[in-house]
């Protein structure tokens, strides 16, 4: 698959902005930190990209305490406050930028991809999660329900 790498560190979560080939397809190596996790890929510096809400969601959520929140990308001080204030220290971890190999290992290694915009164009990182065989939660917000496809239970419970 070929993709746009995007803007690069000072822009986006992807770097070089140039056209690459990507390794995002099922078989590979998975990402295996010891603990399941959701992954969350930060592609852009927009303000509708919800990750303050997703820390909240993610907090309140029931989920099991041993589920992680991975994210890529690197914290500014008022989402490390909140991550505090939520008492997420211990289940919220950031990754920093990845390379297309480690991301696509990151992809593998996932209970699900989680990609809550309220305002997408088209969604690339919930494209490559499926390549890799991941399950996506998205909102149902603009085009993202066209991309991912209908609502399907995978029968997990977390």
């Amino acid at each position: 698959m070929r993709l746009w790498s995007g803007p690069g560190p000072g822009g986006t979560g992807r770097g070089g902005g140039q056209w690459c080939w990507a390794s995002v397809y099922p078989c590979g190596v998975h990402h295996t930190p010891g603990y399941p996790y959701l992954f969350y890929v930060e592609e852009s510096q927009n303000p509708t990209r919800t990750l303050a809400r997703l820390l909240q969601g993610f907090a309140h959520s029931g989920l099991r305490r041993d589920i992680y929140l991975v994210l890529t990308g690197m914290p500014d001080a008022a989402l490390s406050q909140q991550i505090t204030t939520l008492q997420l220290q211990d289940r919220v971890v950031y990754v920093g930028h990845l390379t297309e190999p480690e991301l696509a290992a990151y992809y593998r290694g996932a209970v699900a991809l989680v990609c809550l915009s309220l305002y997408e164009g088209f969604g690339l990182s919930p494209l490559e999660a499926m390549a890799c065989g991941t399950p996506v939660v998205t909102s149902s917000r603009t085009a993202l329900p066209e991309v991912v496809g209908e609502c399907r239970s995978a029968g997990r419970s977390l």
